[in-house]
Parts: structure tokens; C-alpha cells; sequence
């Protein structure tokens, strides 16, 4: 399985570290860096185009509010390749979620989460969870290939 991950501009100070620790887990197959600029809002919502459960109670504009404390708009997509993926069903959304991105996201998380000023919960690092959601990654990332600065 493949997955698309994002490190967001509040992360982009350890980027590399970041990505080092990622490696360390699961191999990196590429790494991309875009300068959003004025479309890092719509570049949000378009990550999360068909995740319910980001729009209630206005949860991604918490989280895009807490990104712009922050005012580089830079951030790093990556593609790692898991060779034996696990899934447990999220009882909340009855959705397939892969264990392997889940336990990345969760030790970056952890790691990090105390380093960063203005830290809001997801607003560091986001990996795609199954199929459907690596699908629309790849789906929108053409329309933000203007962006690619590396």
C-alpha cells in the first residue's frame, strides 16, 4: 500500500528530523516541497475533500486557524510504501484505517507535539489512512504542482 504524507508549515521547522524519523520506519519513495502561499486553506480542504468527520463542529477550520499562527505557508508531501499493511475499522466512522500510517503519525506526534508553538492536533503531520484517501491526494496534488519549489 501506498500513503501520502504531509508535513504542515507548523512542522516544517524539523522537517528533517521529521522525515529521518519517518524513514526509520518506513521507507521514504519521495519527497516534494511546495510553497502554498495564498491556496494553503484550499489546499487543506482539499486534503480533507470527503473526511465528514474533519467539517463537523467546524474541526478543519480549527485547524487551519491554528496553522496561520504560523505565517510560512510551506510544507513537505512524501510517499511512503508499506509492504504489509494492517487495517482496523474506526468504529467512530466505520472507515478502513491502516495501523502502520496510524502508529507513524502517532510516534511523529508524540516526538514533536511539545517542540511546536501553538500546537493544535493534527496541524503537524497528516498521512493517508487507506486507499480512498491516497486516491484523492493523488487526485489533487496536479492541481498544486505549481507550488513544487524541491
Amino acid at each position: 500500500m501506498k500513503a501520502i504524507g504531509i508535513i504542515w508549515n507548523m512542522g516544517e521547522q524539523f522537517f528533517t528530523d521529521i522525515l529521518n524519523d519517518i524513514n526509520s520506519i518506513q521507507n521514504i519513495s519521495y519527497i516534494k516541497k511546495y510553497e502554498l502561499k495564498d491556496e494553503y486553506k484550499n489546499f487543506v480542504l482539499d486534503c480533507y475533500f470527503g473526511d465528514s468527520e474533519a467539517f463537523l463542529e467546524g474541526y478543519i477550520y480549527e485547524k487551519i486557524n491554528s496553522m496561520k499562527l504560523n505565517t510560512n505557508t510551506t510544507i513537505t508531501i512524501f510517499e511512503i510504501v508499506i509492504t504489509n499493511p494492517s487495517f482496523k475499522i474506526n468504529p467512530e466512522t466505520n472507515i478502513k484505517q491502516c495501523v502502520e500510517t496510524k502508529f507513524i503519525k502517532q510516534k511523529i506526534r508524540e516526538k514533536y507535539s511539545n517542540k511546536i508553538n501553538g500546537y493544535f492536533f493534527d496541524n503537524l503531520i497528516h498521512i493517508t489512512d487507506n486507499e480512498d484517501e491516497y486516491n484523492n491526494m493523488q487526485r489533487i496534488l496536479p492541481k498544486y504542482d505549481r507550488y513544487i519549489v524541491i
